[in-house]
């Protein structure tokens, strides 16, 4: 609360971007910027109790905001775009398998069963 104004811009700004890397998926794109807007309003509020002459305004807060914060916006692709990797073992044209089945031998037509 304290602290000069460059440092206090400095720390949110690492805060809000951490927040937008681990949470800027594609469809949360509102919930970022509900993010955005409570982390300038919680600021503005904090700036404002500094001293007993309330100068700050929103057009203060909203320069100070564009200065410092990162704007929010989507940083990764859609899962489908991120994970279009296929796996080794699946393979669409494989027949379906089993495991734990055997089947028997194709000469006889029988289920596999031990030699007696």
């Amino acid at each position: 609360m304290h602290e000069p104004i460059p440092e206090q811009g400095a720390w949110l700004k690492q805060v809000v971007r951490g927040f937008f890397a681990y949470h800027a998926v594609p469809t949360n794109g509102r919930a970022l910027g509900a993010f955005y807007y409570h982390v300038t309003r919680i600021w503005l509020r904090t700036l404002r109790r500094r001293g007993q002459k309330d100068r700050f305004s929103w057009q203060r807060m909203h320069r100070l905001a564009a200065d410092w914060l990162p704007q929010p916006r989507i940083l990764h692709p859609y899962p489908d775009k991120r994970f279009a990797v296929m796996h080794p073992r699946w393979e669409p044209l494989r027949e379906f398998r089993v495991h734990g089945f055997r089947r028997g031998a194709v000469s006889n037509d029988r289920p596999y069963r031990a030699s007696t």
